[in-house]
């Protein structure tokens, strides 16, 4: 297993050096998952292409998470679309509208209703527990306690009622977690991870796994750590290689993608934001 870190100031450069990277290893024995946000995963198969130089690349499959689980997971439980996801919510709520303690006078009002949702879903996408946030709602007490309970009673409510039957993204990325900690994978797989600018805990999580499989994986990172405007770039990614390094001991390999030698470029990506630009 190897994991490598490619780290650059910009997203080009960091895309343009694990495209480099991927074409000096093609191999027809060889896989390679290029792992990207959702909505990004059209953008970077035009780059991916445009950089090549060809209109083809063989072994070379460009996905986002969903895309991950749907490679890899069997489809036994059908899987629900958001709008799906919310209708079921929405008629939770309805049932269960004698049991709120807050959020009763919301039933029928279709914006509300979507907030709410819109809510659990962050609290699904953060892997918070639902028991424990209605303890933690019972501790607070006063209105604001009897919200988290409301809260906390939907989202399990919601969960109880889909999981035998159905899955959505959430329930996707736990079995994606569990099905790659088993670590039976192909080592004919490669996965490479860039673009992100920020991750869910369970996406962190999906990540964490396959760091601790034999099969190789390169992680995209944009930072400036020597620079003035250091501050601005995202540093999870960082903390997350580290953390590899360190808690886990991992062999991790660093190395900086080739920047644009532009003076001007240069010293904007290192000072516009800085502190210190009027000295």
């Amino acid at each position: 297993m190897a994991i490598k870190v490619i780290s650059g100031k910009t997203y080009n450069c960091v895309r343009e050096q694990i495209v480099k990277e991927i074409l000096n290893n093609l191999s027809l024995d060889i896989v390679n998952y290029v792992i990207v946000p959702d909505n990004l995963v059209r953008l970077v198969k035009t780059e991916l292409v445009r950089l090549s130089g060809t209109k083809t690349i063989f072994n070379l499959k460009v996905i986002g998470f969903n895309g991950l689980c749907e490679e890899f997971l069997n489809k036994n439980n059908k899987i629900l679309s958001k709008e799906q996801s919310f209708i079921i919510f929405k008629n939770i709520i309805a049932k269960n509208k004698d049991n709120l303690k807050s959020y009763a006078k919301i039933v029928g009002n279709i914006g509300a209703e979507r907030e709410l949702f819109e809510m659990v879903n962050i609290l699904a996408d953060s892997c918070i527990n639902s028991e424990e946030l209605h303890l933690a709602g019972l501790s607070i007490g006063s209105i604001s306690g009897e919200k988290i309970q409301d809260i906390a009673m939907l989202y399990k409510s919601y969960y109880d009622t889909i999981k035998s039957k159905y899955a959505d993204k959430h329930i996707k990325f736990d079995v994606l977690i569990q099905f790659l900690k088993q670590d039976n994978l192909s080592l004919n797989y490669k996965f490479y991870v860039l673009e992100f600018g920020s991750m869910t805990k369970h996406q962190l999580d999906i990540l964490n796994s396959m760091a601790m499989l034999k099969n190789d994986l390169t992680i995209g990172v944009v930072s400036n750590e020597k620079s003035e405007n250091k501050r601005i770039y995202p540093r999870f990614l960082t903390d997350f290689c580290k953390n590899l390094s360190e808690n886990y001991g991992l062999q991790v390999e660093i190395s900086n993608a080739q920047e644009d030698e532009n003076a001007l470029r240069t010293a904007l990506l290192d000072n516009l934001y800085a502190y210190n630009i009027a000295s």
